[in-house]
């Protein structure tokens, strides 16, 4: 089972479970089961935190964000890839970010490549956002280099 795995990882790791951050896909959720469910909330209720990912991408279902105890809602690249000026990805992008933090999640954007994409997300709500804008992949021993330095920003 998953949750044995994740809590001996935690255990022997050393590391606090508030410190790990899992994210789910969509396509996870397609078929829900109680055995899924019960995972998530025994973890949550250790510390670790969730994410659902490339929301609104799949076949997103708004009963995910209340029936999982996730923290974090993270908006797909290929919204953000079109913000501010597509009006239809700007919308969807506003929308996003405003039901999350309706909702007490953590709104994260991805895919952030432009100071105007970055303002934008702004000004919608979201806190948190990760791309190229911020960093490029890294090779292992730069990246140890850099080990300070996130590749996401908090932007609340």
């Amino acid at each position: 089972c998953f949750v044995p795995k994740v809590l001996e990882a935690l255990e022997r790791s050393g590391i606090e479970a508030s410190s790990l951050h899992l994210e789910l896909t969509e396509s996870i959720l397609l078929e829900p089961s109680e055995e899924l469910e019960e995972a998530l909330v025994t973890l949550s209720e250790r510390g670790v935190e969730f994410c659902i990912d490339d929301f609104g991408t799949g076949y997103s279902s708004l009963k995910y964000l209340r029936s999982f105890p996730f923290h974090k809602v993270k908006i797909a690249r290929e919204f953000v890839d079109g913000v501010p000026h597509q009006a239809d990805d700007a919308s969807i992008v506003d929308a996003v970010a405003t039901l999350g933090a309706k909702l007490g999640l953590i709104v994260l954007a991805e895919g952030v490549e432009r100071a105007e994409q970055l303002e934008f997300l702004k000004r919608c709500g979201c806190s948190e956002v990760q791309g190229f804008f911020f960093g490029r992949p890294l090779a292992p021993d730069l990246l140890v280099e850099l080990a300070s330095e996130r590749l996401w920003r908090s932007i609340a």
